[in-house]
């Protein structure tokens, strides 16, 4: 993947080459300001997502499908913790306060990027997959966590002098506009501290966080991938996400990203296989990964 640092635009894939902007889920430029830079690359397909509560209205010529987002209105943190999630979320956060563990906002310093990085190489699966951030370096973390640095919100979770969970989101760069916005980027919890449930005390600090700030839309990644449903759907539904519909605009630069539109070929596989074939397929990658 090439990413360009000028205007933010990275380019996946061959057939197509699709572009589409970096932190696309809390970054919305204006259709006229991305357009302009689209033919400096080598792409065949741009896309880019409408800001969930930001209408663009009819755009002439560009292809639109529906994409979504997991997204949770915050009022109040009493609010969200009495009326948008369940009993076990409320019993497994006092839970884990009970335990020792301390949640707080956190300075993006030494302390927290080695905490984040040994945290990464804690084991190369996780979910059943192998983790991309496993065997990471200390200086590609430092790098990598700092993006979007002037609009993120860093939060962790200490045991005693141990960082056992992080989390960080990210606002929309038009925090001026109503209602405000931000997006969770990454949530993750030590394994060896799993009964602690660390990652919902992490995102009842977020709430937190949210309320202090004027933040009142809350968005976690995609509230449903393709046709498949598992327990990272049902851990965002337990803390009061739902699903949100999302314009996702195509726009073909070349004719080879014409072409390929037409055939469908820009969808991930995981969007055009049914559940009863994409389950099997992830039950086996399981159970090889289980092996190696």
């Amino acid at each position: 993947m090439q990413i360009c640092e000028h205007c933010g635009i990275k380019v996946q894939g061959t057939f197509p080459r699709l572009g589409l902007i970096d932190g696309e889920k809390f970054t919305f430029p204006k259709p006229a300001d991305i357009l302009k830079d689209i033919h400096h690359h080598k792409l065949d397909l741009f896309t880019f997502l409408q800001h969930p509560f930001r209408p663009l209205g009819a755009l002439a010529g560009f292809e639109v499908e529906q994409d979504n987002l997991a997204i949770l209105q915050v009022s109040t943190f009493d609010h969200w913790f009495g009326k948008q999630v369940n009993k076990d979320v409320r019993n497994l956060v006092r839970k884990c306060e009970k335990a020792g563990v301390k949640v707080a906002d956190s300075e993006l310093n030494t302390d927290f990027v080695r905490g984040v990085w040994e945290l990464n190489n804690e084991s190369k699966v996780r979910m059943g997959k192998r983790f991309p951030h496993f065997g990471t370096s200390l200086e590609w973390t430092r790098s990598y966590i700092d993006s979007f640095e002037m609009r993120a919100i860093f939060i962790s979770a200490y045991l005693g002098t141990e960082m056992i969970g992080f989390l960080k989101m990210v606002m929309d760069e038009h925090q001026d506009d109503k209602p405000s916005y931000a997006c969770i980027l990454e949530i993750l919890g030590k394994l060896a501290h799993r009964d602690k449930n660390v990652t919902r005390a992490l995102m009842a600090q977020a709430v937190k966080c949210c309320e202090a700030r004027g933040i009142s839309l809350l968005a976690y990644d995609r509230f449903q991938y393709g046709s498949k449903t598992d327990g990272l759907q049902a851990f965002k539904k337990d803390l009061g996400f739902e699903r949100q519909n999302v314009p996702r605009y195509y726009v073909p630069v070349t004719r080879r990203g014409r072409i390929a539109y037409g055939l469908g070929l820009h969808r991930r596989l995981q969007e055009v296989l049914p559940e009863s074939v994409s389950g099997p397929l992830r039950n086996l990658r399981h159970a090889l990964i289980g092996k190696s």
